[in-house]
């Protein structure tokens, strides 16, 4: 059995290094357990005590009401896969942030995961005869057990767990290390974005590897579920709406770039994040880019080139990224 275990909050998604290094322990205590191609995708949801800045607030709002109907467990036996959403105890502003020696957010979380591991498993009919009860709980208890005790325990295991994942991530192809279930996306869509880099959500330049395009490639996911028949150009505007920036974004675009100021700076980086994010989610999901979807996504990218555009903000433009642009660019076009 393989355990991955992500975090999110209203405006967080990903990764959270104590959280992280605590799915790490406890699926290492997992791994010798059959049936040994099942994937445990386990999301551990995060309350927020504070308020949001004004324009997060209706993501705030939808991301707490959803945790009332938390634990969700989907499993797909053609795939091998189990997800889990269940809502921590713990705070988002003390998880989130929590250093990897943080031995009282570590446990918490390796307490989180047995309980909501075995009661998912324990509580499903298929799983229940695919998982071994009593081999489950054993090792849940030796987790328990062998649970690092001080900070110098936890540093020799988050030591000793990077070796070995440096080692199995040195025996697998570019592709392999993306860790994608294709089966979310188009048949076409490897095909059609035919470089890893279209697909690495850890790094900045790739179309859904900025917060914005990570978040708006589920949010399209969701929003092509609901509305099939709907042309895709409608997906932007509602997220923008939803967002509180629809106010911001006609007010950059309706002025000359002369009078672009620090707002418009913030507003317009999201902007042309969001546009590219798109049409490459549309790629992926549908395996096509509406030309209305693609011609925005190409006005962004040609903005984002732009020495006028750099010289007013004094932004210095990296080669990785301007390479990463026009690798897009083309791929757009093309």
């Amino acid at each position: 059995m393989k355990l991955e275990v992500q975090v999110e909050s209203y405006d967080t998604r990903g990764d959270a290094v104590a959280t992280t290094l605590a799915g790490a322990y406890l699926g290492s205590c997992l791994r010798d357990l059959e049936p040994g191609a099942l994937l445990v995708v386990v999301t551990a949801c995060f309350r927020s005590k504070g308020r949001p800045h004004r324009t997060l607030e209706s993501l705030w709002r939808d991301f707490h009401d959803s945790l009332s109907g938390l634990p969700r467990v989907r499993y797909s036996a053609k795939r091998r896969r189990l997800e889990v959403r269940y809502a921590s105890a713990l705070p988002a502003e003390h998880a989130i942030g929590a250093a990897a020696t943080d031995l009282e957010v570590f446990h918490a979380i390796v307490q989180e995961l047995s309980v909501v591991l075995s009661q998912a498993i324990a509580e499903h009919k298929l799983l229940r005869r695919e998982v071994p009860l009593d081999a489950l709980e054993a090792a849940l208890v030796r987790a328990a057990v062998e649970l690092p005790t001080t900070p110098l325990e936890l540093d020799v295991f988050a030591t000793t767990e990077q070796g070995h994942a440096i080692a199995e991530a040195a025996l697998l192809s570019p592709w392999e290390k993306l860790g994608i279930d294709w089966t979310q996306y188009h048949a076409s869509a490897r095909a059609l974005l035919d470089d890893p880099f279209y697909w690495d959500s850890a790094d900045e330049y790739a179309p859904h590897g900025n917060d914005t395009g990570a978040d708006l490639l589920e949010a399209y996911r969701e929003w092509r579920r609901r509305h099939r028949n709907v042309a895709a150009a409608r997906f932007l505007p509602t997220m923008l709406k939803r967002w509180n920036y629809t106010g911001s974004v006609d007010a950059l675009l309706g002025k000359p770039m002369a009078q672009w100021d620090d707002d418009d700076e913030l507003m317009l980086e999201v902007l042309d994040e969001a546009n590219v994010a798109v049409a490459f989610a549309q790629l992926k999901i549908e395996g096509r880019c509406d030309e209305e979807v693609r011609a925005a996504a190409l006005h962004s990218i040609e903005r984002q080139l732009d020495p006028a555009v750099h010289s007013h903000f004094g932004w210095t433009l990296p080669e990785e990224q301007r390479e990463r642009l026009e690798q897009m660019q083309a791929k757009l076009r093309g």
